[in-house]
């Protein structure tokens, strides 16, 4: 697939009964795609028989995908990896603006992706280098200008740089530009109403030490970025203390299909 979009979709419930394992079972999983965008997507619950050995992932672009873009997603309940990046070695694939809470941020054998100005709440930073198969190493990756609450990714071979870590979340060691606090961020995502909704906060005391930072390109709302802008994160209109930011609107079939769908779970 070339030159295409996915968007606006609410993708949830996959593999509910989690009937299957193995490879391949994922909201949005794509093979050797360039110059596509996955943008404004739901993707909630996928499922999987067993997360340590089988795939149940949110979005995997698996092998030769190059020049792609999955902006501005929320993703959420994810039992396997919530986004993946697998065997991608041909050129830059970019994953910005993207709110992804819990499952595992996740990297095998793919080179030269860029992850910035993403709000990542208790995701797992995963690395695997495919040597069975006879796939090149990890490199080339970066992370920057994201925000991590209480899990980082400090553990990984990935550059990191001008990153905030927020609710006891660890930097790398050495990274240069990160702003780490331990003050509890209080996130909490509202999936129940026409609206999917998420609130944190930012300490006045953090927010200060930020005020001097300038982001670049679009926000989650599609703002350009300039001086006095929030620098971290999808939301460059983000005020010191609590934060409620729209991140979805819900068909109103939505309701009604999943208690259509939740009342044939056994």
């Amino acid at each position: 697939m070339a030159h295409s979009t996915i968007s606006h979709n609410s993708i949830e419930e996959t593999n509910y009964r989690r009937e299957f394992g193995g490879a391949e079972t994922g909201a949005i999983k794509l093979h050797r795609t360039h110059n596509t965008t996955i943008e404004n997507n739901l993707i909630r619950q996928v499922r999987t028989i067993d997360s340590k050995s089988s795939n149940g992932d949110g979005i995997w672009l698996d092998v030769e995908n190059y020049e792609n873009s999955i902006r501005n997603n929320v993703i959420v309940e994810v039992e396997g990896n919530s986004i993946l990046m697998e065997a991608n070695w041909v050129g830059t694939n970019d994953i910005e603006n993207n709110i992804v809470v819990g499952g595992r941020l996740a990297t095998f054998s793919a080179r030269d992706t860029v992850w910035r100005y993403n709000l990542l709440v208790d995701a797992l930073g995963y690395w695997v280098n495919q040597v069975d198969l006879d796939r090149p190493a990890i490199e080339g990756a970066i992370w920057s200008n994201n925000v991590f609450i209480r899990r980082g990714v400090a553990d990984g071979p990935d550059a990191t740089r001008d990153n905030l870590y927020l609710g006891g979340a660890k930097r790398r060691e050495g990274e240069q530009g990160a702003v780490v606090t331990s003050a509890e961020p209080h996130f909490a995502i509202d999936m129940d109403g026409a609206e999917v909704t998420v609130s944190f906060a930012i300490d006045p005391a953090v927010y200060r030490r930020l005020h001097d930072r300038i982001g670049d390109g679009v926000d989650f709302y599609g703002h350009e970025r300039g001086k006095g802008d929030f620098a971290f994160g999808p939301f460059s209109n983000v005020v010191a203390g609590k934060n409620c930011m729209s991140v979805f609107r819900c068909s109103p079939r939505r309701a009604r299909a999943l208690e259509i769908l939740r009342s044939g779970i056994r």
